[in-house]
Formats: structure tokens, sequence, C-alpha cells
């Protein structure tokens, strides 16, 4: 299965958009969270805004790039027409 994702703006302002490196980073944030421990070992996250600012649990997905998400994680430019 594949999600997808995107990084635009219609104005000069472009909105944040981050990607977890692996869902076990996540799950550690949250050992409590049973939501989370029913994520499969190739799951991701993405979001607007990181959960926490700890290295290496969050990238930052440039502006102008769409995300495709299956075994790995692919970026792409993307611009709307």
């Amino acid at each position: 299965m594949r999600r997808y994702a995107a990084r635009c703006a219609s104005g000069p302002e472009v909105n944040t958009l981050f990607v977890s490196e692996d869902p076990e980073s996540v799950r550690m944030l949250y050992p409590d969270s049973e939501r989370l421990m029913h994520f499969g070992d190739d799951a991701r996250v993405v979001i607007s805004e990181p959960m926490t600012h700890l290295p290496g649990v969050w990238r930052e997905v440039p502006a102008g790039t769409a995300l495709i998400i299956g075994e790995d994680i692919e970026e792409r430019p993307f611009q709307p027409i």
C-alpha cells in the first residue's frame, strides 16, 4: 500500500511538513500509547509539526516536495498545475 503527501502553498509562506524516520522512534516517545503499538515496522507518521524536537526522529519535507510512502520514502518535486 502506498500513501502520498505533499508540501506546497499558493502564497509566499509554505507550511511545514515532517515525516518520521522510523516507527520505533515514535513508539519510544510514547511507550504507553496503545495506538502506536499497532504500527507496523514500515509505518511512518506524517505531521505538520513535530511532536517533539529530538534529533533523528523527524525529517522536514522540503517545500515543493511530494512524498510517496511505501516500502521506502520517495521524494519528488511537486508543483500543482
